[in-house]
């Protein structure tokens, strides 16, 4: 645990509504901010003094901001230990917070930054009603002609974007979409033939975390797709990159994996999602 920021710069000990320097801000809120932070990172309750320390201020200021925030309702102090913990009034800013998110909206704002570090096409998408949705397009300066744009639907087996979606929903809502795809062969490409081959391709995705077609659905069209997750852990989306068979950089070490892995790490990270998602 730790929070080491230099913040404890008045000299009257005091908790008074002080600009900080350059008139940026108010020092006050940055403190009691820092407290509020150390302590939600904390995995069981905190005393004074070590919310203090981490904080890099006197035990008697923390003590000020933690009783002003105890008020408030943002901290509250557990009977008997005189520990802090967080109150009701963090519990249901942090809902209000994680209410707000939403993988559509924070996914389309960071796209543009994607396709500039992936160097490819990439698009995001979310289960609908009829499978894996593309929602959102961004291209490169050498645009790719395929049939596929907003709006689609991916196919469970021949598309990367649909493995994910195999690998990471439950098969009660995976399943119909499945056994249409079965029933019409459309896994035989990959050497899939029944659900039991299924369940192995999609195993293996998850234990990747990456779903992997070679012009599959779209002939001489390699793509690479990787999981979003949400504040429960559960699957919020997909990132897809796609590129032309040869010009593609695949490899898991290369430019368009490592982007897209950190790019849906970050956006899970946005959406709440802990520390090891999509194992429940």
């Amino acid at each position: 645990m730790g929070y080491d920021l230099q913040l404890d710069r008045s000299t009257d000990d005091g908790v008074g509504e002080e600009e900080s320097r350059g008139g940026l801000g108010i020092q006050s809120v940055e403190i009691g901010m820092a407290l509020l932070t150390t302590l939600a990172g904390a995995l069981l309750p905190q005393s004074p003094a070590g919310l203090a320390r981490a904080c890099s201020m006197s035990r008697t200021k923390a003590h000020r901001y933690l009783t002003s925030l105890e008020r408030c309702g943002y901290v509250e102090r557990e009977p008997g230990s005189g520990r802090y913990r967080l109150g009701g009034a963090s519990v249901r800013l942090g809902l209000a917070a994680l209410a707000q998110l939403d993988f559509t909206r924070l996914g389309s704002e960071s796209l543009p930054a994607v396709c500039r570090d992936a160097g490819e096409t990439v698009f995001l998408s979310v289960w609908g009603q009829h499978g894996p949705t593309i929602v959102r397009w961004e291209e490169t300066g050498q645009p790719i002609a395929v049939n596929v744009r907003v709006g689609s639907v991916m196919p469970l087996l021949q598309s990367a974007t649909g493995q994910v979606y195999g690998a990471f929903l439950p098969r009660s809502v995976t399943d119909p979409l499945l056994a249409e795809e079965l029933g019409r062969g459309l896994g035989r490409s990959l050497g899939i033939e029944c659900g039991e081959d299924a369940t192995r391709l999609f195993a293996r995705v998850a234990d990747a975390r990456l779903g992997r077609v070679a012009g599959a659905f779209l002939p001489g069209i390699h793509s690479i797709s990787v999981p979003v997750f949400d504040q429960a852990g559960k699957l919020a989306g997909a990132i897809t990159a796609l590129g032309l068979a040869g010009a593609f950089a695949e490899a898991d070490d290369g430019r368009v994996v490592t982007m897209l892995r950190l790019w849906a790490r970050r956006l899970s990270d946005r959406l709440g999602a802990p520390a090891d998602p999509g194992d429940a």
